[in-house]
């Protein structure tokens, strides 16, 4: 849809344009569904928690740097709860493989 509706907001101001921010969405989907592609196949599972800092790495960077309404910078302690049971379920995953392999 970030590609579908900028038109709609135009008279906005947004602190990231949609379609670049689609585009970010877009990129870690895809790179989470090529991973996921791995993981089934039980290689590369030592990559899970990297890739699963990174993400949240960068997700808290936009959050930060990017984000300029008042809203959005309010939401911090529910997104620094989400990031950390994000960790957890990664870790406690990945660690649970690679006993079973």
């Amino acid at each position: 849809m970030a590609f579908y509706i900028p038109p709609v907001l135009e008279g906005y101001t947004l602190s990231v344009p949609l379609p670049a921010l689609g585009g970010f969405y877009l990129g870690w989907g895809m790179l989470f569904g090529v991973i996921a592609i791995f993981f089934w196949l039980r290689r590369a599972l030592g990559w899970a928690i990297p890739v699963a800092v990174v993400y949240q790495v960068t997700l808290w960077m936009l959050c930060i740097f990017a984000y300029r309404s008042e809203y959005a910078r309010a939401l911090w302690a529910r997104d620094l709860v989400m990031t950390g049971l994000f960790m957890v379920v990664v870790i406690v995953l990945a660690r649970d493989k690679r006993r079973a392999t």
